[in-house]
């Protein structure tokens, strides 16, 4: 696919959002960011409002995230060295189900080995309202973008199976896979429609 065939928006809408039932969820994505080290956060993929839900991102210190909200307030897991511009990143996140579970993020770059980290998880996920988005943690009002991402984002799978295995397209929870790639750019917001996917 051609630079100029990538669809374009401020962000991507999937209608919903996976429920997250004890076997947790995992969702793995494959972005580029255009410039990781903006010194400010980015989601990447989402289904979180204000501190519930679940999201990955670019945290403000350049490197990849994943979040959750719990009963007990919010966690955030970092993992790997910072990013670079336009580097093509695969991350895999392990969204606990049910207390005592581990919520756990690998990161996967070219030419370094998998970056990993995990931590036990002693309080219910709180679900979030809303849809799924690609490219914004969350939406104010509904409708702009909140930590907006500027890059690319494709390759998504979602699994009801936190112990998943990423490519397994014929596990018992097997949700769906988004192939296709597209480009967000935040700060267009005001000038195009978000992208529906």
């Amino acid at each position: 696919m051609t630079a100029a065939a990538i669809p374009t928006g401020p962000y991507a809408v999937m209608d919903g959002a996976p429920i997250i039932g004890e076997r947790g969820l995992l969702v793995s994505v494959g972005f580029r960011a255009a410039d990781p080290r903006a010194g400010r956060t980015q989601g990447v993929i989402a289904h979180a409002q204000d501190a519930a839900g679940w999201w990955i991102g670019i945290g403000g210190d350049d490197r990849v995230v994943v979040g959750i909200g719990t009963r007990t307030g919010p966690v955030s897991l970092p993992v790997g060295a910072p990013l670079a511009a336009e580097e093509e990143v695969r991350v895999h996140a392990r969204i606990p189900g049910a207390p005592g579970r581990r919520l756990e993020i690998c990161t996967i770059r070219t030419g370094r080995e998998p970056e990993e980290a995990g931590v036990v998880i002693g309080s219910l996920l709180v679900p979030a309202p809303g849809n799924t988005l690609w490219g914004a943690r969350s939406l104010r009002d509904r409708r702009l973008p909140e930590q907006g991402f500027i890059g690319e984002i494709g390759r998504v799978t979602m699994i009801a199976d936190a112990d998943a295995r990423p490519d397994d397209e014929t596990a018992e929870g097997f949700l769906g896979r988004w192939d296709a790639w597209v480009r967000i750019d935040a700060s267009r917001f005001a000038d195009e429609a978000p992208l529906r996917l």
